[in-house]
């Protein structure tokens, strides 16, 4: 008996002991990692819609939060936002991790959740925002957008163009990588973003004349250890000596993240009146062009953008296209918007009239065609000699003729392809 009972006190004591050791795991792994287990049931799920943007180099998973009592008549802020390395993949639910603050201080905020949609794609694995090292805090801008920020940017444009957008108030946030991604954005198309938020992301150093274009705020640990700070410090003091729009904020993080690194949890629980994210973000509002469409002098819808958004042609009743300078334009195609109102003219037929000029050239070539095609066969007829009928054979019309018979063509060795 009393073996037994101590057999039931080790158990009960190991029991306890495993759910001890489990627990202080847990909090371990809770404190230490700065992005935490995430529950099925956020708010932000809830609060977003999920898709995948497919028109771009890559499928781009990601989430819309339109505003309450979204109307398609009124005009709202947007607000991209861009997250860090560790999000990537295709499960369309990483990017919305509660530690990030921003997206969800927004989507609950009184003040902004219901003027403003946030767009959060998600980064697919194998790629990154920028397709460079960031460790340095600097690198060197390509030539061109990677795949990502590529299937972004038409995201974006699609989202100003479908939804009630205010061209004049759209912003971009990211965080680490992301930050990187703004960095890149901002460089890339100066005139898109009313205002942008780079936090401890890596930037070109040699791009300082092109983000003194767009308002920026940027924070970092001046001891991160993961994307190297020093960049950032010195960049935000170029742009302040030109008297660029810029806030610039250090925290010192170390007591909470050993890699200093995940300043982003505390930027977006800021408050301080004289510089939080969101008070420097939407203060801004970015100057827009007027688009006008023109049908028979007589306009017929305007609307404005940025510098630098993709414009989206309409399509109207009985015109073909729309002549925009020089160039003209079909329906479903698009243009880049210039730091300057545009008049668009249109041009009169449908494009089943167009259609319908097309097969009545395409007939007239056809039947044309069939009169040399009989011409020719006249001519091999009447050949008074056989080399004049194997010349006829072998000329080009002849050998188009003979293949669509069924001929099979054989290379010659001088590289030139006969029927025989």
């Amino acid at each position: 008996m009393q073996r037994k009972i101590f057999g039931g006190r080790v158990r009960s004591g190991m029991l306890y002991c495993a759910m001890l050791l489990f627990a202080v795991w847990a909090a371990a792994l809770l404190s230490a990692e700065p992005y935490a287990a995430f529950a099925a049931d956020s708010f932000l799920i809830n609060e977003t819609q999920a898709a995948v943007f497919t028109e771009g180099p890559v499928d781009l998973p990601y989430r819309l939060r339109l505003p309450d009592g979204y109307d398609a008549g009124g005009e709202y802020h947007l607000v991209l936002f861009l997250h860090g390395a560790g999000e990537c993949g295709s499960d369309n639910i990483a990017p919305l991790q509660a530690g990030y603050g921003f997206a969800e201080s927004i989507a609950r905020s009184g003040r902004y959740k219901k003027d403003t949609i946030l767009l959060i794609p998600q980064c697919p694995a194998g790629y990154r925002w920028v397709e460079q090292s960031w460790s340095s805090g600097a690198y060197t801008m390509e030539a061109r957008l990677s795949p990502a920020l590529e299937a972004v940017k038409n995201l974006l444009d699609a989202t100003v163009n479908k939804y009630a957008v205010d061209p004049a108030r759209v912003y971009v946030c990211g965080v680490s990588m992301g930050g990187m991604g703004v960095w890149d954005l901002i460089a890339r198309y100066p005139g898109y973003f009313a205002a942008a938020a780079a936090i401890c992301g890596c930037l070109d150093e040699s791009k300082a004349d092109l983000y003194a274009q767009t308002p920026v705020f940027t924070a970092h640990d001046l001891g991160d250890t993961v994307v190297g700070a020093l960049p950032t410090a010195h960049m935000a003091q170029t742009l302040q000596n030109t008297g660029a729009d810029i806030v610039y904020k250090t925290y010192d993080i170390g007591a909470r993240d050993s890699s200093r690194h995940s300043v982003w949890l505390d930027v977006f629980v800021d408050t301080d009146s004289a510089g939080n994210v969101y008070e420097t973000l939407f203060s801004h509002a970015r100057q827009t062009y007027e688009v006008c469409w023109q049908n028979k002098g007589e306009t017929v819808g305007s609307r404005f953008y940025a510098a630098g958004m993709q414009v989206r042609v309409p399509k109207t009743d009985g015109v073909r296209a729309w002549r925009i300078g020089e160039q003209n334009y079909l329906p479903g195609e698009a243009f880049t918007m210039p730091a300057a109102a545009v008049r668009a003219e249109a041009v009169q037929g449908s494009n089943a009239g167009l259609l319908a000029g097309c097969c009545a050239g395409g007939a007239a070539l056809l039947a044309a065609g069939i009169a040399a095609g009989v011409a020719l066969r006249k001519r091999a007829r009447r050949a008074s000699s056989q080399k004049e009928k194997q010349v006829l054979k072998n000329s080009g019309f002849g050998r188009i003729c003979q293949y669509l018979r069924g001929a099979r063509p054989q290379m010659s060795g001088k590289g030139k392809s006969r029927l025989v």
